[in-house]
């Protein structure tokens, strides 16, 4: 317990930003961000896929880089460098979205 008080008194910092830098934790957290959202946006994907193939690979494609972009700028630890891959994810996750229920509403109505 000495050597972690006297490691935060010479970082300057708390516990969690210790152990952050210490061991390198936010890789840690990327996999559970990503899982969030992967079931989400492969079912938008394949219903959208029955209707629009093309559509739906090229925003499905676009969106994995666009995590990766998020992944690099997250293990960073610099919060800024997350927003490019953040903003354009979002934007694709909401384009899957509605090109499901789109593709939905045309399967349904013949």
């Amino acid at each position: 317990m000495i050597f972690h008080f006297e490691l935060r008194k010479k970082i300057g910092s708390n516990l969690l930003c210790t152990v952050i830098q210490i061991f390198n934790l936010s890789y840690s957290f990327l996999l559970p961000d990503m899982l969030e959202y992967l079931p989400n946006a492969l079912a938008c994907q394949m219903v959208m896929g029955l209707k629009y193939p093309v559509v739906a690979a090229v925003l499905g494609g676009v969106w994995a880089i666009s995590r990766l972009i998020y992944a690099a700028g997250y293990s960073t630890g610099d919060p800024s460098k997350r927003f490019p891959g953040s903003a354009l994810a979002g934007i694709l996750y909401l384009g899957l979205i509605a090109g499901t229920i789109v593709a939905s509403v045309m399967m349904i109505m013949g």
